[in-house]
């Protein structure tokens, strides 16, 4: 329940920050050692596809979502470079 000025009550941020880190667990139980490449490609999508639909400002601090597309972008791309360059090839 939030107060009578809309500002979330101290429950309802400790709930929100609670299912965040939920979600980021159960990506990390699901996609084990390719976490960071999975989480991170995909909030590369969801911040491109937010950009398409005509939003200009997210609630991330860094506020324009193609800024943070390309941060995650290429978080996702060093990851995978980093995870991959010295699997040998088949």
């Amino acid at each position: 329940m939030t107060t009578s000025d809309s500002t979330p009550s101290k429950a309802e941020t400790f709930d929100k920050l609670a299912y965040t880190f939920c979600k980021a667990a159960l990506v990390i139980v699901i996609a084990r050692r390719y976490a960071l490449p999975v989480a991170s490609g995909l909030a590369a999508v969801f911040y491109l596809l937010t950009a398409y639909c005509q939003k200009k400002e997210t609630h991330c601090f860094l506020k324009k979502p193609i800024l943070i597309a390309g941060i995650w972008a290429v978080t996702c791309g060093v990851s995978l470079y980093l995870m991959f360059r010295n699997s040998p090839h088949p």
